[in-house]
């Protein structure tokens, strides 16, 4: 299959206009926009001669009903309805394994290289658990009786909040194989998870009292009681610990002491840091700083993004949208040629699950961008970015992709699954 480099970088105004809020498209300019991108697409592809491999190729059509959940999960798709989960071949659309996890509305998650399945106890009604399964078998690996979140190696389970706003239940920490490290009964209400600092920050702020635990074992590392704590209405950690109070001076906590801070973002100066792959992803309101994980400087300063993906060629940003706060076009600074390529606003990379935090997207990363009556592909992989082809499905919903593979529901009940080529 021939293939055209697509360097958005040299292609029109549209690819080099600076850095902006992106603007509101209406039905008409969302049309003209399709218009364009069908333009710039059979421009890439080219017309060829004689009858060349299709890009593309569909590998398989499989019957869903409509109240199907589907989630990627590495190289599986997970198929979830009316209590039971079906985990299909990602490349290939065949069934591997099913199962009936035992919980009332059950979700798929996964976190940290966790695959869990997240639901309703039937014996317990009301209680969320948490299933952790192996991918490779659907087997049940170990079982919470809580929804856990994942930070690092460690996974945390709380069993609830008070409704009368005062403590929590019992706070439980895993390790990945579902051991329990420790457990506690009662952290104070407001908690902060710090992943740099394997730290669960609390502070009660009816007393004015904060404590900070380790992570690792549950003992305390430091704790104080300050009455300039009291009413405060949020902490928040990086490096450094703060605290958030309405109309007043943010607080931070210096060594044995509560201080006033005049600069409300110095406390958070300190990056958060996060493995991009390739990278590292330097984090500070919303903007992100690549740092070579060689030299220890700065190739680009992105932003504001409202997520970031780390990739084997670079990492994908999506930009914010400063009129709604949500996310926008997206941006890739391909990390082999050093430039950064802002892609038309049309384009959606697939199979990604943002998650508050740089994600990590392994393999090439796959696009979509409508046409007039298909739907457009594009990959980013070693060549950068390319359109290699379109698939003749115009709705596209619920996307996954695992390698070249991809797939969509394109109607009420039909998977479709196709490859590039």
């Amino acid at each position: 299959m021939v293939t055209t480099l697509i360097d958005l970088d040299n292609f029109g105004p549209q690819a080099e206009a600076p850095a902006s809020a992106p603007q509101r498209l209406t039905p008409f300019t969302k049309r003209l926009a399709a218009a364009g991108v069908a333009l710039l697409c059979l421009l890439m592809l080219g017309a060829g001669g004689g009858d060349p491999q299709p890009a593309i190729t569909r590998v398989a059509q499989v019957p869903i009903t409509v109240t199907t959940e589907l989630r990627p999960a590495g190289d599986l798709l997970m198929i979830v309805d009316t209590g039971s989960v079906i985990a299909f071949d990602q490349e290939t659309a065949r069934p591997r394994w099913s199962l009936s996890a035992g919980l009332v509305r059950p979700a798929i998650q996964i976190q940290g290289g966790l695959l869990t399945v997240v639901g309703y106890a039937e014996s317990q009604r009301g209680s969320l658990s948490t299933v952790v399964l192996d991918p490779a078998t659907g087997a049940e690996k170990w079982r919470a009786p809580t929804s856990l979140m994942v930070l690092g190696d460690l996974a945390i389970g709380q069993s609830r909040f008070g409704f009368d706003g005062g403590s929590t239940g019992e706070t439980t920490v895993y390790d990945l194989d579902g051991h329990v490290i420790w457990s506690r009964l009662g952290l104070a209400p407001q908690q902060f998870f710090a992943r740099e600092r394997r730290s669960v920050i609390t502070l009660d702020p009816a007393q004015g009292k904060v404590t900070e635990y380790d992570l690792s074992t549950g003992a305390i590392k430091r704790e104080l009681t300050d009455p300039l704590l009291v009413g405060a209405e949020g902490v928040f950690a990086s490096r450094e610990v703060g605290f958030f109070r309405r109309d007043e001076p943010v607080l931070e906590w210096r060594g044995s002491a509560i201080v006033e801070v005049d600069n409300q973002f110095a406390i958070a100066e300190a990056r958060e840091r996060y493995d991009c792959v390739v990278v590292w992803c330097d984090g500070l309101f919303g903007r992100t700083d690549l740092v070579d994980k060689q030299t220890g400087t700065s190739l680009f300063t992105a932003g504001p993004w409202s997520a970031a993906v780390g990739t084997d060629f670079g990492v994908l940003g999506i930009a914010m949208n400063t009129d709604t706060g949500g996310g926008g076009a997206l941006e890739f600074y391909d990390t082999t040629r050093r430039r950064l390529v802002r892609l038309p606003t049309i384009w959606q990379a697939i199979g990604l699950q943002p998650t508050g935090e740089p994600m990590v997207k392994r393999g090439p990363l796959i696009l979509l961008a409508p046409g007039p009556s298909s739907t457009y592909v594009a990959v980013i992989d070693k060549g950068g970015f390319r359109v290699v082809g379109s698939v003749p499905d115009q709705h596209m919903a619920q996307c996954s992709s695992e390698g070249y593979a991809f797939s969509c529901r394109t109607q009420p009940q039909t998977l479709s699954v196709w490859r590039v080529n």
